[in-house]
């Protein structure tokens, strides 16, 4: 009867191992989730604003926007939870646009990931929210 070398025992074992086990093929990154609640950091307008009045409205709108938070649920519903109100719409996201729906249409919103913890998306009118996680 021959006998079995346990050299080749161990050389077989640590190839079945490498290559059953996801160890060195299994990413550790993180993907990004836009589930949860996120808090407006700040909300600034992206270019020139021509006129003193235009930059008033501005600023008071950005104060009001301010501290906002969004909670952006796994069934594609988020509210806007603020001191007046909230509100439960419907939204989708789309490689690197954010769909929010207003009225019967779903508008389309520029949509930047900073990091783990802050995104940024921009309206219609060039106005960049800047949110963190909670």
């Amino acid at each position: 009867m021959k006998k079995i070398n346990p050299v080749a025992i161990i050389i077989a074992a640590t190839i079945i191992t490498f290559t059953s086990c996801e160890w060195f093929t299994h990413s550790n990154k993180k993907t990004f989730s836009i589930i949860g609640n996120w808090k407006v950091d700040s909300v600034y307008k992206n270019g020139f604003l021509p006129d003193s009045i235009q930059r008033l409205i501005a600023a008071t709108n950005f104060k009001e926007k301010r501290g906002e938070v969004y909670k952006f649920n796994a069934d594609s519903t988020f509210n806007r939870l603020s001191l007046k109100d909230s509100t439960v719409e419907k939204y989708y996201l789309k490689d690197s646009t954010l769909f929010f729906r207003e009225l019967n249409n779903y508008i389309p919103y520029a949509f930047s990931i900073k990091n783990d913890s802050t995104f940024s998306f921009i309206n219609k009118d060039s106005v960049v929210f800047v949110l963190k996680k909670q």
